[in-house]
């Protein structure tokens, strides 16, 4: 297998945000050509890490909590979230993991992704910066990885509006 790598850092486009895109092709026999990609993304939420991870962690609650206004509604079906799109779109993902102590929630799409990727996997970290303020840190793996601008447009609007909501929240 012969790997490569470009690794692409810049700050995001919202203050106090910052985005890293690192893109390996790997090209292995019977496979043909794969570009995998990995999105870093890391924005500072003026609110408290209990309440930001109490957010996240809601997996029933996307559109009351996080997206208001993107996502309509919100259903959990065993692991699996449907997600109900402003447009009707409705997108299905799979709760891999929930984990309290270190504030984690890893899930993956997998039905009704706009983009044509074949591979999507992601999870959310919530941090404390400080007593009031929260660090969350976004990482999606995807293929392929030639959509990530795409991908990478679509991880900092919704940053920034989760952002928002929880700011609000915290009345911010």
């Amino acid at each position: 297998m012969r790997a490569g790598s470009i690794l692409l850092l810049s700050p995001g486009r919202w203050a106090g945000s910052t985005c890293r895109i690192s893109l390996r092709a790997e090209v292995s026999r019977g496979r043909g050509d794969r570009n995998i990609a990995s999105i870093h993304h890391e924005i500072v939420i003026s609110s408290r890490p209990e309440e930001v991870w109490a957010a996240i962690r809601d997996v029933r609650a996307v559109h009351l909590r996080l997206l208001p206004g993107r996502v309509l509604d919100t259903r959990l079906h065993g692991d699996v979230r449907s997600l109900t799109l402003a447009d009707g779109a409705v997108v299905r993902e799979l709760i891999v993991d929930v984990d309290d102590q270190a504030r984690r929630l890893a899930y993956a799409v997998v039905d009704g992704t706009r983009l044509p990727l074949t591979h999507h996997h992601a999870s959310f970290q919530v941090f404390a910066e400080g007593s009031d303020r929260s660090r969350l840190v976004w990482i999606t793996d995807f293929l392929p990885g030639t959509l990530a601008p795409q991908v990478r447009a679509r991880i900092e609007r919704g940053a920034a509006e989760m952002k928002r909501a929880l700011e609000e929240a915290a009345g911010h």
